[in-house]
């Protein structure tokens, strides 16, 4: 194949894929959370691309690693808040009801389906076929940081830092697990509790439980970073150990018997 043909090759791929992302994250501002799911499949259809490469088979394996990623995402967020048990309280929010909840459980799964299709779906594997996976993980924690920039007006180094940290910690959980429905669960699982323990809602919406500052001193954003830190760290450790080799099936939750 002479270079030119290459370049047309590679510059055709580049604008499929930058179709792709630009069309999802489009539809995702403006509220339309089925466009990446109808593009997801509409392109993979196009390409002839398996979606059993992104995980999105429905299958007992696939259910599995959604549930152990919720549970893995709950205790994360358990672990985050204990170096501020000393500094805050929690105080009951006496307004939530049943439907606020379940509302809430709605939202972030729907979101977190909505960002990992985005961010860890077809663009992301088409990344890392090409550019090999530190590229497309380190393009991919930009536009993830990038697009909590535009969408919630996150400032910028608080962006850079925890969101996208945590697209790294996503992108790696989707590569050992293979496939998408994991870093879904615990996405899920992380914001959902985020909003009901540590007073941060996506949607503006008070808690279960509210933290209330016990001292005068504020905690330190050095401090909150620390904590997301160790827990990214500590986490990616135990889907390292649960999944050994990128062909690894296991899960947090027992195997049915055949």
């Amino acid at each position: 194949m002479i270079e030119s043909q290459r370049w047309f090759l590679r510059i055709h791929w580049l604008l499929r894929v930058s179709a792709f992302c630009a069309s999802s994250v489009s539809g995702a501002l403006i509220g339309a959370w089925w466009a990446p799911v109808l593009l997801t499949w509409l392109f993979a259809r196009l390409e002839g691309f398996p979606l059993e490469r992104l995980g999105l088979e429905f299958t007992n394996a696939r259910a599995k690693q959604f549930i152990s990623g919720t549970i893995l995402g709950t205790v994360m967020v358990l672990v985050f808040c204990l170096p501020f048990s000393t500094s805050f309280r929690w105080d009951r929010n006496q307004a939530m009801t049943g439907s606020v909840l379940l509302t809430g459980i709605w939202f972030y799964l729907k979101s977190s389906v909505v960002e990992e299709l985005i961010f860890r779906g077809f663009g992301f594997q088409q990344l890392i076929d090409r550019a090999g996976f530190v590229v497309a993980q380190l393009i991919t924690a930009t536009a993830f940081a990038v697009y909590h920039m535009l969408n919630i007006g996150m400032p910028p180094v608080q962006a850079i830092l925890f969101t996208g940290s945590a697209s790294l910690f996503f992108g790696y959980a989707f590569r050992r697990s293979r496939g998408a429905a994991l870093p879904i669960g615990i996405h899920a699982a992380w914001n959902f509790w985020q909003e009901q323990l540590g007073g941060n809602s996506g949607r503006g919406q008070a808690g279960i439980w509210q933290p209330t500052p016990v001292t005068n001193e504020p905690a330190s954003s050095l401090l909150f970073f620390g904590a997301s830190l160790t827990v990214l760290l500590g986490a990616g450790a135990v889907i390292g150990k649960l999944y050994r080799s990128p062909a690894a099936t296991v899960t947090l939750l027992p195997e049915s018997p055949d």
